[in-house]
């Protein structure tokens, strides 16, 4: 197990929240729901998984409640659930829902579509109760911008695709065995088909067979996987190369626009199944890839074997270190953190995060901001570190020292995009033209930059003001942003 990690479901936070009794019961569908913000009481499901519905950050208590307070945006609630027998602890963050001509569980019925993430409860990859929360606050939130995202997109590239979805996002902890995981993907399945307003795709530790477990169990909770039930909500199966292909855009933009055109060395985060074809497609286009840095061994291989000479480091997360012989004959160095990297590469320009929730830490920035890197661009989610309640601070650091960090949410759109292919019509022609759209509007967001506004979040504040119009004219429920253009 990692130093200092509880696993979840012995988490004195989960006591807190699971200690009052309660019935057995059928949760209400929240989708069809007049309001679904008034949730449902403590209820035990037929399986002997205990639900909770948590409807603001206090009831969290101190301090978590205060830590996450930051990250909920004036989302609808959490549902928390926790099975003691399969040792499965896991929640769904339900940010926002708007109203969806297509669902399958009714038509009109309240929507959010956003990713399950599921970790080991000991030993490399795992997380305590604490972490796993906070992410799924902090990713669910995100996926509300993230659709309007796709909206804006769509409308400048004159191709209709309006998901009509709002944000929400899973996540479990479970035993570190394959059974283990196959119980958190039902234990949530039972959760979510039970709720009807969240639909889920593929996510983090998620294979195809996991994905196909999922929608066999939920099948109106579960789109993008190959072979689904419903032929509505089967979608183009991973959705990774398509987000790959947002981001090389992305970064492809950029370079035209900021580096006169040069490709400049790229230091990439995470050689995962995003990571893999954005590094490849920036091979073919000539930038130098500087290193490559996973907390995984074995995509650290995957590199070396796919021909790549680079630079290769393995981050040391306190959970073990692998074989030293196996490092060894693969060339592959320990690091601490991101920084110990990056520091023997100076000549870096372009830092591509590509896994991983607040990589861009204080410690990161300030490193950044006296380097030769002159934009962050990559797939990982909610990428800067929250700081005083913010990722103002950090984005705005960025921006002083003149680093261009577009909005991740806008930047690896296309994934979640590409699960919805078949309710929104879209061809594959329509895909690659969205994909280069997400190129336009990293245009966009460069003049934003030389506007001196920080492109993370003056992006954000116009997807959350299309938000808010939703909300104001009663097609979507959900937390309402403030802070929007």
């Amino acid at each position: 197990m990692a130093v200092g990690i509880v696993p979840a479901y012995q988490s004195p936070l989960v006591h807190e929240l699971f200690a009052r009794q309660s019935p057995v019961a059928l949760l209400p569908n929240l989708a069809t729901s007049a309001n679904p913000a008034n949730g449902f009481d403590p209820t035990r499901l037929e399986n002997g998984t205990e639900v909770r519905w948590v409807p603001n950050p206090a009831m969290m208590g101190i301090p978590f409640g205060a830590r996450v307070s930051a990250l909920w945006e004036h989302g609808l609630g959490l549902v928390a659930f926790r099975n003691l027998e399969k040792q499965v602890v896991g929640g769904i963050y339900l940010h926002s829902a708007i109203r969806n001509p297509w669902s399958q569980v009714a038509e009109g019925a309240f929507q959010c579509l956003g990713g399950i993430m599921v970790f080991p409860n000991e030993g490399t990859g795992s997380k305590n109760a604490e972490d796993l929360f906070a992410d799924v606050v902090s990713k669910g939130e995100a996926m509300c911008p993230k659709w309007q995202f796709h909206r804006i997109n769509a409308q400048a590239e004159g191709v209709l695709a309006d998901p009509r979805l709002g944000g929400g996002k899973s996540t479990a902890s479970h035993p570190a065995t394959e059974q283990g995981k196959k119980d958190a993907i039902a234990v949530t399945a039972a959760v979510a088909s039970a709720l009807g307003i969240y639909i889920s795709g593929s996510d983090q530790n998620m294979t195809a067979e996991n994905c196909g477990q999922f929608a066999s169990l939920a099948p109106r909770n579960f789109m993008g996987v190959n072979g689904h039930p419903l032929a509505l909500y089967a979608g183009m199966g991973d959705p990774s190369p398509w987000t790959a292909k947002g981001v090389y855009f992305a970064i492809r933009a950029a370079r035209e626009k900021l580096l006169n055109g040069e490709t400049e060395p790229v230091f990439i985060q995470g050689y995962g199944n995003v990571g893999r074809p954005l590094t490849d497609m920036l091979v073919r286009d000539g930038h130098p890839i500087s290193g490559i840095i996973d907390t995984n061994l074995a995509m650290l291989i995957r590199a070396r074997e796919a021909g790549l000479n680079c630079p290769l480091y393995f981050l040391d997360t306190g959970a073990g270190l692998p074989d030293a012989a196996a490092l060894e004959r693969h060339n592959v160095k320990v690091v601490k953190n991101m920084v110990e990297a990056l520091e023997r590469h100076p000549e870096t320009t372009i830092l591509s995060p590509n896994a991983g929730t607040h990589l861009i830490t204080l410690d990161v920035a300030s490193y950044l901001v006296n380097s030769k890197v002159r934009t962050i661009i990559g797939a990982a989610n909610n990428m800067l570190d929250v700081v005083d309640g913010s990722v103002e601070v950090i984005a705005n650091m960025l921006q002083n020292a003149k680093i261009f960090v577009p909005n991740d949410s806008e930047t690896n759109q296309m994934g979640a995009l590409s699960v919805v292919v078949r309710p929104l019509g879209l061809t594959e022609e329509q895909l690659m033209r969205l994909a280069q759209g997400v190129g336009a509007r990293t245009y966009e967001a460069i003049e934003l930059f030389y506007q001196n506004i920080a492109p993370q979040i003056g992006r954000a504040r116009i997807a959350r003001r299309f938000y808010n119009q939703l909300l104001a004219s009663g097609e979507a429920v959900g937390g309402y942003y403030v802070n929007a253009a």
